[in-house]
């Protein structure tokens, strides 16, 4: 068995590789630039598809709150209601009850 050892080592000492083509570089280093090219474009698309996201959702934001920035004296703010009472004409019910609220009742 170590005859075998010996005479495979001495078999691999002598192995030399062939040498590669000299297009091998060229080839891999057109490789290499056409696949970073690719990323650089991926890079810029999602750049600009983030950029484009980013704005939509705060004019979004916006639109949607747009007297946030007016401290609540924008279109959408509470009415505040004036209001007069008169008891001029006033005739008491027979038998019944008034019920008097206070504050917004939703109606605008």
């Amino acid at each position: 068995m170590i005859e075998r050892d010996e005479e495979l080592r001495e078999s691999l000492r002598k192995w030399q590789t062939p040498d590669a083509p000299a297009s091998l570089d060229e080839r891999v280093w057109r490789s290499f630039q056409a696949n970073r090219l690719l990323s650089n474009r991926w890079k810029r698309w999602a750049l600009i598809a983030a950029g484009i996201t980013l704005a939509v959702g705060l004019a979004g934001a916006l639109l949607r709150h747009p007297d946030r920035d007016q401290g609540g004296q924008g279109p959408h703010r509470e009415r505040e209601l004036a209001t007069t009472l008169s008891a001029a004409g006033y005739v008491p019910l027979d038998e019944g009850r008034i019920i008097t609220t206070t504050g917004n009742t939703g109606a605008n």
